[in-house]
């Protein structure tokens, strides 16, 4: 049991590191290699042997990786995800165990999609650019 225990506190002092990328994320340098920095800072965080980054695109109502390692050619993938789920999975304020999570929503409407790229979990990070910041 304690295992269990070290191994979730350390899991969470994870995801709280992790959502110290936003501002790394917003940096005005080039946002292409910020964004695969930051995936493999994640992967090695959590010692994944693959992973993507997805942009939500809120007009489109879809979500597209911009960055990917270890799960083959995904450039033409595109997710549909209404704003329903999306709050839906920002406001678990977690990441989401897609292996046991079952065809809930919000997951019910990309669970096909991660499955194709055999996706194990979801970590929704918000970040927003800041207005007083120049772009």
């Amino acid at each position: 049991m304690k295992e269990l225990d070290f191994r979730l506190e350390k899991l969470l002092f994870n995801l709280d590191a992790l959502a110290d990328l936003g501002d790394v994320l917003t940096s005005p340098e080039d946002s292409q290699r910020v964004v695969r920095s930051s995936l493999y800072m994640i992967m090695g965080t959590f010692s994944a042997s693959a992973g993507a980054i997805f942009q939500y695109d809120k007009k489109k109502s879809s979500a597209k990786p911009v960055a990917s390692k270890g799960i083959g050619d995904n450039s033409d993938m595109t997710m549909g995800l209404s704003d329903l789920a999306v709050r839906e999975m920002i406001d678990l304020k977690r990441p989401i165990d897609l292996v046991n999570a079952g065809n809930q929503p919000p997951l019910d409407t990309i669970k096909a999609d991660m499955e194709k790229v055999q996706a194990r979990i979801i970590a929704p990070l918000v970040v927003s650019r800041c207005p007083c910041r120049p772009r």
